[in-house]
């Protein structure tokens, strides 16, 4: 008879998101795969399925419910497929690994001073500006770290590109906090 998928799953997976729907690990997934595992697992898990079960088995099932539930919103999601593939390299926790060059950080200090001017000034256009440039910086970022990541996803075994993508994922946290900063601005300036 053959084995149990959710219990095979389970023991399997270990709290690893990508061994929990059997991928491999990789920064470009196959979202359409994803998806279809995370529907098959939800059907399977899910509490209402599990009504007439004992107490300790509907427990299980909807703590593995939730895991199913937030294995699928990290692993869907780029950004956070690539911390949580950082974060199981243990190269996002490293004391004194997640710095970025001063002279990045200094560029932003500059663009973080043109947004603040941007926004007292309620420039419509300066503040677009500003945008289409955060949006080329994160478009830069991102295909300077692609190779390390196709090489990754080649081969988990060759983590040493990961410092590629650590850098790429910083930067991008950066950007993102400076699009929050210029989100604030109302549209109607």
């Amino acid at each position: 008879m053959p084995e149990h998928p959710i219990k095979h799953a389970a023991m399997n997976a270990e709290k690893n998101y990508f061994a929990w729907f059997d991928l491999p690990n990789r920064f470009f997934s196959d979202e359409t795969l994803l998806k279809k595992k995370f529907f098959a697992q939800s059907r399977l898990l899910h509490p209402d399925f599990h009504t007439q079960a004992d107490e300790v088995t509907r427990e299980e099932m909807l703590e593995k419910s939730v895991f199913n539930t937030q294995a699928y919103k990290t692993l869907s999601v780029f950004d956070a497929r690539v911390k949580y593939i950082l974060e199981l390299e243990t190269i996002l926790d490293e004391e004194n690994k997640n710095t970025l060059p001063p002279d990045f950080l200094m560029d932003m200090l500059d663009f973080n001073e043109e947004i603040d001017q941007a926004k007292l000034s309620k420039n419509a256009a300066t503040i677009t500006l500003l945008k289409n440039k955060l949006k080329v910086l994160k478009d830069a970022f991102l295909e300077s770290a692609k190779p390390a990541m196709n090489i990754y996803d080649e081969d988990n075994s060759k983590t040493a590109t990961l410092n590629a993508v650590r850098s790429y994922y910083l930067k991008n946290r950066y950007i993102l906090r400076l699009e929050d900063n210029l989100t604030d601005v109302p549209p109607n300036m």
